[in-house]
């Protein structure tokens, strides 16, 4: 595990440390959670997700006799 050191200001500390007692957990592991579901929304490969939909429209398409090639 490697560590990582930030600096917050006193209202984004005192909203992280807030939101980490209502969930019953350490600042620094709420932080860690942040970090964690920030990163998946970036690390989604959406050109590959969008041909996926496309090829499942087309599927659709001829399952249903509206598209032939």
């Amino acid at each position: 595990m490697h560590k990582v050191t930030i600096s917050l200001d006193a209202k984004a500390f005192f909203t992280l440390e807030t939101y980490a007692k209502k969930r019953g957990v350490a600042p620094e592991c709420y932080a860690s959670q942040i970090v964690h579901k920030s990163l998946a929304a970036h690390t989604i490969d959406y050109e590959d997700m969008a041909k996926g939909y496309e090829s499942m429209a087309d599927i659709n398409l001829e399952l249903t006799g509206g598209k032939t090639e």
